[in-house]
């Protein structure tokens, strides 16, 4: 017998092991339940029993070697490669041999029928694919025309004993008639996806008259569709073989925590009965609730909550997905947004809604473990591995790179997002490189998969105008009347762009003189540069009745909290004279000057907001942050352009803004938050970045883009005739490895603000015995670390002033470096003696 895990005790040299046979048909059980929903489970289960071909004599040496603790190396032995060859060699359609000719494997696929050919060509492609990249995403065609699957063909058999990985697979893990009926049930899986997603392609193709047109969008887009569904087949054997992996090793089942919806939906309901519905705004927030209540009975699908800042969203969607995980029998709910500081505010309102705390997962870089139990820290990693939890709480960044990179653990958990109700809070925060991807993965989660997709946001991209256009309902999940929609009407917004732009001593003389009037100002500008400079001139002018802050990402987030605690508290004073809480006050005035760190997740509130031209995105999130609660009564919000403002090395403000002033001069009597508005912003947007391809996703210096890669335009790159015979040929693993949410790499800089000033000391004094100090001054460096560029990082280090710390795992700076007014400031000139601490 053939073993796939062996586990030996050190103390008592007694043996625990796993059967190859037994292994493999548990990842085949794995596989095919996970891709259920996706109607591939006898793929799925064929898959699993090839995807490991250790039945040999040298991999059976290996894994006793290593449980011996003997010296081995990971993956010397080759154990992926058998089972591609034996899934292509067995029923490809068209298999070129050494002689030339070509045999056709006919009486496996349901005779000559060429549709029939065709759909077992690809299944075998598919199956092979998963198997070979289970461990690790690789190119089908690489850029330089190498062919992955010919690689696997034309490896040395001899060498991977490929004989006796092939009789372990027909003599001990299955037999050849039940892996021939597999198959043919695999291929009829494929048969019918396509005939679904013919269907799919007439809805979304409805508009398209142009039958040129018709056809190179229906070719392309079938590809792009069929290589995230070649990705979701990778996922679920990616997961089940880990899974099972795991669950020798710790002697326990680590199967997904189901949801019970019927319990939450109860504990939810309840706690809406106890709300205020008496005012005017609490009634609009309870019927945009209702609303969305009664709009989880409709069918799975995509679509929009359009709901305004302070519509009681949060909640309102998690009903929703509450009572639609209950009715069409959802095995998740998951919560995407793009701020840390959103998911903050969301996953608490979301826990205190929520009777089972325990099965709720947080997956972003901000949660903290400590304090917690060995049980609960466990717990948490194999949730937030596995993505095992029944509600999910994660970042836009977490989400992306599930779908489109190619780290293998994000790669796994993306069978999770099968079956679940998908929540995108702002997704108007997409970043743009990203949309037509997005539109393809959403359109296979919806279409194929049983998932329910919500995109939330008060500036609905028009997502459905792109090349590869989003399948979503017109059906808007919530609709107000004009008098309800007035209830969170909190301020004016007043076009304030003069023919040739404010200067900098133009808004700062604004500024000051509406503070005397409304007492609190808040200033959002395009970059750090211009807040900087603004800042510095307002703070010149202003009498010393005026308190002028300035927030910067530039800032460690310890420091960021404090000017936070700073403006909170002054606005409090404010809005109490507002009110008439209080008389007697030294009636203080407060400029706030900041960039779009504060247009979401923050959620205080001025009297007047004075925003740079920005995309309309940008506008209305600001909008957000004007009379948020009606403090003041009546808000006031003026958008205003910077004379000379220079954008050249941030393309996506600068085309945002562009869009933003066509679509003021074509619209100029329409509010710049009226839906026909938003829709018309993108649409400009979206028009005049066509020709750069830049909602694409470009890659490999422009040459390609993601998303025509996806679809298979794969010019200029050279396919072979031998390739030719292949459906399949996207570079999955270089699409991935070149994928990034966010374009410019960061690191993270230890700051001298608050306690960081002592981290650095230690850091730089500490011993290497003095393990646990090291651990949690590590630790709390995350509260005083600045993340910066690489062309920062070179200026820093340029001038001396970039500290190496912990054998170069640790960067820091100096206290020239830092400023309490500004935080890590590059633009200053300093001297080597500034690191002194």
């Amino acid at each position: 017998m053939n073993i796939a895990h062996l586990y030996i005790d050190e103390r008592t040299r007694k043996e625990r092991s796993q059967s190859l046979r037994d292994h493999n048909r548990r990842v085949g059980e794995y596989t095919a339940q996970a891709l259920e929903s996706v109607g591939f489970p006898s793929l799925g289960m064929l898959a699993g029993i090839l995807h490991d071909g250790k039945g040999t004599q040298k991999f059976q040496n290996y894994i006793r070697n290593a449980a011996e603790g003997k010296k081995v190396q990971r993956g010397s032995v080759n154990h992926t490669f058998a089972g591609c060859i034996y899934i292509l060699e067995r029923y490809h359609g068209g298999v070129a041999l050494e002689n030339g000719n070509t045999v056709h494997k006919e009486s496996l696929c349901g005779g000559a029928d060429r549709r029939k050919m065709e759909m077992s060509k690809l299944t075998s492609e598919m199956i092979a694919y998963a198997v070979g990249a289970h461990h690790g995403l690789f190119d089908c065609v690489s850029y330089d025309g190498r062919n992955g699957f010919l690689h696997r063909l034309e490896a040395n058999r001899d060498q991977i004993e490929y004989a006796q990985a092939k009789y372990s697979f027909e003599h001990e893990i299955s037999d050849p008639e039940e892996i021939d009926f597999l198959f043919r049930s695999a291929v009829d899986e494929v048969d019918a996806y396509f005939n679904k997603l013919q269907q799919h392609l007439r809805d979304l193709s409805a508009g398209i008259h142009d039958n040129r047109i018709l056809n190179d969008f229906s070719v392309g887009y079938q590809k792009a569709i069929t290589s995230v569904l070649v990705r979701m087949v990778s996922s679920a054997i990616m997961y089940a073989d880990r899974r099972d992996t795991a669950e020798f090793s710790a002697q326990k089942a680590f199967g997904d925590i189901t949801g019970l919806w019927d319990v939450d939906l109860r504990f939810l309901e309840n706690k809406i009965a106890g709300f205020d519905h008496e005012s005017s705004i609490n009634h609009v927030r309870q019927l945009i609730s209702d609303q969305c209540r009664v709009f989880a009975e409709k069918e799975p699908g995509i679509y929009r909550l359009n709901v305004p800042t302070g519509g009681g969203k949060t909640l309102a969607v998690l009903r929703y997905a509450l009572a639609h995980a209950l009715k069409y029998h959802k095995k998740k709910i998951i919560f995407v947004a793009p701020l840390l500081t959103i998911i903050d505010q969301n996953a608490k309102v979301i826990r205190d809604s929520l009777p089972r705390k325990e099965t709720i997962l947080e997956h972003h870089s901000d949660v903290v473990m400590e304090g917690k139990s060995r049980d609960e820290a466990d717990q948490y990693d194999v949730m937030r591995d596995r993505w095992s939890a029944p509600v999910i709480i994660t970042t836009m960044v977490q989400l992306l790179e599930i779908l489109f990179s190619d780290k293998t653990q994000s790669v796994a958990r993306m069978r999770a997002l099968c079956d679940s109700v998908i929540v995108f809070d702002e997704v108007q925060s997409l970043p743009r490189k990203t949309l037509q991807i997005f539109n393809i993965a959403m359109n296979f989660l919806a279409g194929f998969c049983g998932s329910t997709i919500i995109l939330s946001s008060a500036t609905q991209p028009a997502l459905e105008g792109l090349n590869f256009p989003l399948n979503v309902s017109s059906e808007e999940m919530v609709r107000l009347t004009e008098s309800e929609l007035g209830v969170f009407k909190r301020c004016r917004i007043e076009n304030r762009i003069s023919k040739y732009g404010s200067t900098i001593e133009d808004i700062a003389g604004f500024c000051l003189n509406r503070a005397s009037q409304d007492q609190s100002v808040l200033v959002i500008c395009n970059t750090k540069r211009e807040a900087k400079q603004l800042f510095e001139k307002i703070r010149e002018d202003a009498d010393s009745e005026t308190d002028v802050v300035h927030l910067s990402a530039s800032m460690c987030k310890a420091h960021r909290k404090k000017v936070l605690e700073t403006v909170f508290s002054l606005l409090r004073r404010i809005q109490k004279r507002f009110s008439g809480a209080i008389t007697e006050d030294n009636g203080r005035r407060l400029i706030l000057i900041s960039t779009q760190l504060v247009e979401a997740g923050v959620d205080f509130s001025f009297h007047t907001v004075l925003r740079v031209l920005a995309g309309d995105d940008n506008i209305v999130q600001s909008a957000g942050r004007c009379n948020r609660s009606n403090e003041y009564g009546n808000g006031n919000f003026f958008i205003v352009k910077l004379r000379g403002e220079n954008l050249k090395g941030l393309p996506d403000i600068q085309s945002a803004q562009e869009a933003m002033t066509e679509t003021l001069y074509r619209n100029s009597g329409m509010a710049v938050d009226s839906p026909e508005f938003v829709r018309d912003f993108y649409l400009n947007m979206y028009e005049a970045s066509s020709s750069s391809r830049i909602t694409e996703y470009p890659l490999e210096g422009d040459l390609h883009t993601y998303a025509r890669l996806l679809a298979g335009d794969l010019k200029p790159i050279y396919i072979s005739q031998k390739s030719r015979q292949y459906v399949l040929r996207q570079p999955f693993e270089t699409m991935g490895r070149e994928f990034r949410v966010f374009e410019d790499a960061t690191e993270d800089v230890l700051v001298p603000y608050g306690k960081g000033k002592e981290i650095i000391y230690f850091l730089r004094n500490c011993m290497p015995y003095e393990f646990d100090e090291i651990h949690k001054s590590i630790k709390e460096a995350s509260e005083f670390s600045v993340k910066i560029y690489e062309w920062q990082k070179k200026k820093l280090e340029e001038k001396g002033l970039l500290e190496h710390l912990m054998d170069d795992h640790v960067l820091a700076v100096g206290e020239r470096a830092y400023s309490d007014l500004f935080g890590l400031d590059d633009q200053t000139e300093y001297k080597a003696e500034d690191m002194m601490l």
